[in-house]
């Protein structure tokens, strides 16, 4: 198995033992804090960016992910993201919570990490 797999893996099975609720008590995985395991369903029903809403603190935090994501793995293991910016970021997240309501913002977080190395390689 080469190491993007194995990379790609350990994130997506720490997404997932995350679901529930449950911390992850394996050394190897780390921590995950703020609006992870809310769903997406939270989310989607919140409502749009305004200055004092739920929404934005959960953009933030997804925004948070994808830049902690990119920067591990991109000095880590030599894999990068595509290129992207807030907005994408916020239509990418929307429209995947939307189909998927009983995700976790985790899941939906790392999914977007995912399409993001499989775009950069066909950039």
């Amino acid at each position: 198995m080469n190491l993007m797999v194995r990379v790609v893996m350990v994130i997506l099975v720490a997404s997932l033992l995350q679901q529930g609720g449950r911390a992850i008590a394996q050394k190897s995985t780390g921590r995950v804090y703020g609006p992870a395991l809310s769903s997406c369903g939270s989310y989607t029903i919140t409502p749009p960016l305004s200055d004092t809403s739920i929404r934005a603190s959960y953009l933030l935090w997804v925004e948070g992910y994808v830049s902690g994501a990119s920067t591990v793995l991109s000095s880590r293991e030599s894999i990068e993201l595509a290129d992207t910016d807030p907005a994408g970021i916020e239509a990418w997240i929307t429209k995947y919570c939307t189909d998927h309501p009983l995700s976790s913002l985790q899941l939906a977080a790392t999914t977007l990490v995912l399409e993001l190395i499989d775009h950069a390689k066909k950039q």
